[in-house]
C-alpha cells in the first residue's frame, strides 16, 4: 500500500471475501476499504460491479454514497486503488479489473496469497498488477 501511495485520503476497492490481512493493510494505512461484492461462481471480486463501483465513486455525490461506508463519506476522499484477490487458488478475472484500473487511472494490487502458482491465461498470478503479494504461509 505504501509503494502505491494509498494514504488516509484514500479509498481502495476490494473484495469483502478474503483473510482479514487483505483489508487490514488499508486500515492500517487509514485508507478506505470500498467493499464490491464478489461472483458468485468464483468467489472473487466481480469486475463489472468494481466498473460500477468506480464510475461511480469518481462521479461523487449520491451515486459514490451507495458504495461508501456509513460513517466514512469524507468529502475529500480519493480513489486510488483496486485491491484484487485470488481466491482459493482460482486468480480474479483481471483482464476487466486492469481495463477499469486504466479507466480511471487506479493501482492495481494482486494478492494472490491464496493462488500461488495458478496461473491467469498463462501467467503466473501474483505478477499481473502493477504489484503483487504472495505469501509461503500453509493454507
Amino acid at each position: 500500500m505504501r509503494a502505491a501511495g494509498i494514504s488516509a485520503s484514500h479509498a481502495v476497492i476490494t473484495t469483502p471475501f478474503s483473510f482479514v490481512a487483505s483489508a487490514n493493510v488499508l486500515l492500517y494505512e487509514q485508507a478506505v476499504p470500498i467493499f464490491v461484492d464478489v461472483d458468485p461462481l468464483t468467489g472473487n471480486i466481480d469486475p463489472f460491479l468494481v466498473e460500477q463501483a468506480a464510475s461511480d465513486l469518481m462521479e461523487g455525490g449520491s451515486a459514490a454514497a451507495r458504495w461508501l461506508p456509513r460513517r466514512g463519506a469524507e468529502k475529500d476522499l480519493h480513489l486510488k486503488a483496486i485491491l484484487a484477490v485470488d481466491v482459493f487458488g482460482q486468480p480474479a478475472d483481471l483482464d476487466p479489473l486492469r481495463q477499469t484500473a486504466t479507466r480511471y487511472g487506479l493501482h492495481l494490487i494482486e494478492d494472490a496469497c491464496e493462488a500461488l502458482g495458478a496461473e491467469y491465461k498463462g501467467h503466473k498470478a501474483g505478477a499481473l498488477g502493477d504489484s503483487g503479494v504472495v505469501c509461503f504461509l500453509p493454507q
